[in-house]
């Protein structure tokens, strides 16, 4: 324990004298558990005074960034599904956030209203510029766009409206860093991190030395700029995610100055550490041929402390050597990084709808899974009320996956398009390739992502459709039980009602006055005399 006291090692002293006592003495047992949780309390207190003494050049319990290596974030694009049932909010937003008022005093062109329409009921354009929202310190150049005051972190958001079949329709927001808010990360990831203790809700405080300190840190910047954009989508265009609290599908692009994942040398301790701390990946990921030198990564939360949201996914690689990569990088001015965010944005909005669907399935089986398990619970106090609430429910679901399902088949199988479309391969980081066939190994083989995305988004429609039909069948099995029970409620009801009419004729009828007295009164005198008989 040391040579100074603590509060927690009065506990500590409690329950070393507790082992000492015979068993029959050892009660109150509820004390004796409450004594071990505050030595358990103590100890991550004690574990936190620990992780301040550990030599600061020790590379377990530190992060050493190379001197070399930076940082910049250049752009993260959000993503918003409308089915058929959240129609009424992106006309909502449109109207609310009058994105129709600056492009039509410019272009004079249809307004988004009639966009939207037309994509709906004449399959019209498959995509249109929704909004340009400038933040009104900008110096950008974007003459249709509205000037407002922005997130902080960004400088401009462009809303995409991309449609999927007949019912299903997109918005992709890509929202730019500014220049003083692109190296928020990398000042993080270089300071200086000393140990934190994280407290949690009704938990066990925990104890981060320094390098889980920078781990948590670091990545909470990030997590920091994804809430305030998926904020940001969720106030100002809600849909399907923000109607059932989904966190909307997100990428993100950083470019980093030192490591790349498709480096041939196995990364070092520091290289891999510095990775990590930024929360990505660089052993298995996703490479695309219209996209070199950049791999796409999913978040691991269980990797990412610092990171907890869902659908969170990566582009990332060497600044140099995908900038240098990226063809046709010229229209967007001088070969940049902010003209490969241009570049990458074009390229991805179409695969990004397609990987939101993921998101949109995920959801669906979770709300029909609600569902059947509610029903299941509740089943003998169903009333009118809740059942109405439960056919609303299946009701919603059951018009948005049958239109969904269509729109997704028609998405995937057509042949016209006229957003780029890219695709992606799982692949191993060549540097652990080579080290598989340096020992003999067999390398983990690549495979088509949107080929496999494809079937298991089919498939697992396919399997919800048929869960749809008999959560259907099932529902007006319940509620033809349920309006037989309202039934016998209801003549159950009118008999009273009828026993409660007679009484109140009765009494209504022995209160009459006819002879001067009522005819209670004279019953009543009626019934003394037979007795006194």
């Amino acid at each position: 324990m040391g040579d100074a006291w603590r509060w927690y090692d009065v506990a500590q002293r409690l329950q070393r004298f507790s082992y000492k006592l015979p068993k029959r003495y050892r009660r109150p047992r509820v004390a004796f558990d409450a004594l071990s949780r505050l030595v358990n309390l103590g100890y991550a207190y004690h574990q936190h005074a620990e992780n301040f003494a550990w030599d600061h050049d020790d590379p377990m319990y530190n992060l050493h960034v190379p001197t070399e290596e930076h940082v910049k974030n250049i752009g993260l694009w959000v993503v918003e599904l409308f089915p058929p049932s959240e129609f009424a909010s992106l006309t909502a937003s449109i109207h609310k956030n009058a994105w129709d008022n600056q492009r039509q005093w410019l272009l004079g062109h249809r307004s988004n209203e009639e966009f939207l329409h037309d994509s709906r009921v004449t399959r019209g354009v498959e995509w249109w510029n929704l909004a340009t929202i400038a933040d009104v310190d900008s110096n950008i150049f974007a003459p249709d766009a509205t000037r407002e005051t922005t997130p902080r972190p960004f400088q401009s958001i462009d809303l995409r409206a991309i449609h999927v079949g007949a019912g299903l329709t997109a918005v992709v927001a890509h929202f730019r860093f500014k220049e003083s808010s692109s190296d928020d990360l990398d000042s993080v990831l270089h300071g200086p991190h000393e140990p934190r203790l994280i407290h949690q809700n009704g938990k066990r405080p925990v104890a981060d030395n320094r390098l889980f300190s920078a781990y948590r840190t670091t990545q909470e910047v990030r997590a920091a700029q994804h809430d305030t954009a998926r904020a940001w989508m969720k106030k100002r265009c809600p849909g399907f995610f923000a109607s059932h609290d989904e966190p909307q599908l997100l990428l993100d692009l950083l470019l980093l100055d030192s490591s790349s994942p498709f480096q041939q040398e196995p990364p070092s301790r520091d290289e891999r550490e510095t990775i990590r701390a930024l929360g990505i990946q660089n052993v298995l990921f996703f490479s695309s041929e219209s996209l070199p030198q950049l791999a796409l990564s999913v978040q691991s939360v269980d990797l990412t402390p610092g990171m907890p949201a869902r659908n969170t996914w990566t582009l990332w690689g060497n600044s140099s050597a995908s900038v240098g990569a990226a063809e046709r990088l010229d229209i967007y001015g001088e070969p940049s990084a902010y003209g490969l965010g241009e570049h990458v944005g074009r390229l991805v909005r179409s695969f990004l709808v397609k990987l939101s669907l993921n998101t949109f399935i995920d959801v669906s089986e979770r709300l029909y899974s609600t569902s059947r398990d509610e029903a299941r619970v509740g089943h003998r106090s169903f009333t009118t009320k809740s059942l109405d609430a439960l056919r609303a429910q299946l009701l919603t679901l059951s018009l948005d996956l049958t239109s969904i399902t269509d729109d997704v088949k028609s998405y995937w199988s057509r042949k016209y398009v006229t957003e780029p479309e890219i695709e992606f391969s799982r692949i191993t980081a060549p540097w652990l390739e080579a080290a598989h066939r340096e020992h003999g190994q067999s390398p983990i083989p690549a495979w088509n992502f949107n080929k496999h995305m494809q079937k298991e988004q089919l498939k697992r429609l396919r399997m919800l459709r048929e869960a749809d039909a008999e959560y259907r069948g099932l529902l007006a099995t319940v509620a033809s039980l349920g309006a037989s029970i309202d039934a016998s409620r209801l003549g159950r009801r009118a008999l009273w009602a009828s026993i409660a009419s007679l009484v109140v004729a009765v009494v209504a009828v022995l209160s009459a006055s006819v002879t001067g007295s009522s005819i209670g009164a004279d019953v009543w005198m009626f019934m003394q005399h037979l007795l006194a008989r």
